[in-house]
């Protein structure tokens, strides 16, 4: 059997405002949801429980069935990367390539430089505001926080939120970048199918770490990088049971999203994409630069060292003042660091 459980009474559909809320049982360690759409969920729970008989049946372990939803967070998260790709490189072009070559951005019309970043977060405070009813949020932060205290569960609205949003500030010329964004809206995309799929509180960070992969991996064209941050970052494990599902859904996610613009009859380009000519002027690797790599490596293991020493300074300050055990120290030294960045500002 499962090790999830939930709530036995049918729920009703629920409002916007209350849309995606998820509870769990504070006198047990499963997750109890009230599930967004009931009859789906209750069918992809089922769905669960069976390929995972079946998988069990043909030697696979009880993780197995993670892989399987590995890909399809790969999917959906190269979705919808490219969603908020286009929207972005819309609402620029329309901004800037348009309206701003008919008026002259930088002649008569230079004041729209400082006009338009300020109307696109207007914009965004008042989506956030009166239409998704939620707070903007931390970008990384958040999702951090949501591993550390709630074991990943996520509002799945946060995904449709970010891209619409992130998308108004970064299109009209706001000061944010794409990674922040991307990272809740893979989050948000993996946590919801996690919930929609009954799985197990204690799997649910996992499923995270392959949202914010393969969303990196998507909108970078960098699947590695986004293993890599997710790992080091996101879950802070590198052991098997966390790489293969993390590797799957960074690979699918940028395989997906390639073949979308393939299909669309358009070259891919990351969002940050560097210019053909500049790959051109790049020199060839030869033996005659193996001297400035291994100068590089030496140089990277004496910085690796002085922050390694550099950490344990820091435990043992951090010991010294609390007088506890250095782990236990250390872990609430990073909460107390979360709870800080993530506390509304007065």
């Amino acid at each position: 059997m499962s090790s999830i459980e939930t709530n036995s009474k049918p729920s009703a559909f629920w409002s916007p405002a209350h849309f995606g809320q998820q509870y769990w049982r504070k006198e047990s360690k499963t997750l109890s949801f009230r599930p967004m759409w009931p009859a789906m969920s209750a069918a992809m729970v089922r769905l669960r429980l069976f390929s995972s008989k079946v998988l069990s049946r043909l030697g696979f372990g009880e993780h197995a069935f993670l892989l399987i939803l590995a890909v399809l967070i790969g999917v959906v998260a190269a979705a919808a990367a490219v969603g908020f790709h286009e929207l972005i490189r819309g609402i620029r072009n329309l901004l800037y390539a348009n309206i701003g070559a008919r008026v002259g951005l930088y002649g008569k019309g230079i004041a729209l430089l400082i006009i338009l970043p300020a109307l696109g977060g207007l914009a965004v405070g008042l989506i956030t505001r009166y239409v998704f009813l939620i707070r903007e949020g931390h970008g990384i932060v958040d999702v951090m926080e949501s591993v550390i205290r709630s074991s990943g569960i996520i509002r799945p609205l946060s995904a449709i939120e970010k891209i619409v949003t992130s998308a108004l500030t970064i299109g009209t010329g706001g000061s944010a970048g794409a990674e922040g964004p991307i990272v809740q809206i893979g989050a948000g995309i993996a946590s919801g199918v996690g919930q929609i799929f009954g799985v197990a509180r204690a799997q649910m960070p996992l499923l995270i770490g392959c949202g914010s992969a393969a969303g990196i991996s998507a909108i970078f064209n960098s699947p590695l990088g986004g293993v890599f941050f997710t790992l080091e970052v996101i879950l802070l494990d590198f052991s098997l049971r966390t790489f293969a599902p993390v590797v799957l859904a960074s690979v699918i996610a940028n395989v997906t999203t390639k073949e979308i613009f393939r299909w669309r009859g358009e070259n891919y380009e990351a969002i940050f994409a560097m210019p053909p000519w500049e790959i051109s002027n790049q020199a060839d690797l030869a033996w005659t630069h193996l001297a400035n790599f291994i100068l590089l490596g030496m140089v990277c293991g004496v910085v690796g060292v002085a922050d390694e020493e550099r950490g344990q300074i820091v435990k043992a300050y951090v010991v010294l003042r609390s007088g506890h055990n250095a782990d236990a120290a250390m872990a609430r030294t990073l909460q107390d660091y979360v709870k800080a960045s993530i506390a509304p500002k007065a």
